[in-house]
Parts: structure tokens; C-alpha cells; sequence
């Protein structure tokens, strides 16, 4: 089970963290569901032992710590609406990602994943950034990253929100 959290191992060697870094995370994550079976088989032990047995929260609390450690600095920033609380905020976050991949696993054996996470942050981005700074944010996923991952070549534009 602690494959999964691999992806977000390098994160406090990051110089900067922010909100970019958590779409990143989500896609990287992403990208390691759909081509890595350790992954695969850590977050299936995590839904099903989560949900028939005696759930251990210990999983989900640090991916929703590692989230609220990007957001803190994006808060700060001004990427992020004053009022939006980022312990809540992560915990929103790390549920929905839950959620996409189940379904997307179930409905297309998690073909559309990238595709279902570029609509989750499609959709959030509008509701927790302030309007003038949605365009500095790639709902996609970084240019680099998206090299990186082979999703498209980092020449291609960044699908935001705009």
C-alpha cells in the first residue's frame, strides 16, 4: 500500500510548491494507476480494506497532508480564494480524485483517467482560484509533465480553464 505514495515522495524537495504541483500530483498518480500494478494493487488494498474492514484512515491523511502542504503556499500566493479553508480544501480534493479513479476504473478499465482529471480540475479551478489567476494553472498538467508522462509533447497548450 505504500507504492502509491511513491509519486509524491520528491514533493518536499520541491523549491516551490503550490497549486500546480497538486494537479501535477493528480496526474502523476494518474499516469501510475494506469501503468504501474504495484500502484494499482496499493490503492485497491486501500478502497477495499477502507470499505469491508475496519477502515485505517493513515492513507488517505497523507495524501490529504501532502495536498495541504502545496496548498499552503498557493494560499499564500493568492492562488487560492481567501476563504477557502485548505485543510478542508485538501480533504475535498483527495476525495474527488478517489472517487474519479473508482469510477473510471469500473466504467473503462481507467482509459479516460487523464481525461476525467483534467475535468475534475476543469471544473474545480473556477470555484477555489481567483478569476485573474486561472490561466497561470494547467488543468492538463504541466507542459513538462505532460512530457514526461508521454500525454502530449510539452509544445502543446496547456488546457486550463480560461
Amino acid at each position: 500500500m505504500d507504492e502509491q505514495f511513491q509519486v509524491s515522495a520528491d514533493v518536499p524537495a520541491i523549491e516551490d510548491p503550490g497549486l500546480q504541483t497538486v494537479i501535477d500530483l493528480s496526474h502523476q498518480m494518474a499516469h501510475g494507476l494506469r501503468t504501474n500494478v504495484r500502484i494499482r494493487a496499493g490503492i485497491r488494498l486501500v478502497i477495499e480494506f477502507g470499505s469491508f474492514t475496519n477502515p485505517d484512515p493513515a492513507p488517505y491523511d497523507a495524501w490529504i497532508e501532502t495536498v495541504r502542504l502545496c496548498l499552503v503556499p498557493a494560499r499564500e500566493r493568492g492562488d487560492l480564494l481567501p476563504s477557502l479553508d485548505v485543510n478542508d480544501l485538501a480533504t475535498c480534493l483527495v476525495g474527488s480524485f478517489t472517487g474519479i479513479q473508482v469510477t473510471s476504473h469500473v466504467r473503462t478499465g481507467r482509459e479516460d483517467l487523464h481525461h476525467r482529471v483534467t475535468d475534475l480540475w476543469t471544473f474545480l479551478l473556477p470555484g477555489i482560484v481567483p478569476g485573474d489567476r486561472i490561466q497561470l494553472f494547467a488543468a492538463a498538467g504541466s507542459p513538462g509533465l505532460r512530457a514526461e508522462l508521454g500525454l502530449l509533447s510539452a509544445d502543446s497548450p496547456a488546457v486550463g480553464v480560461a
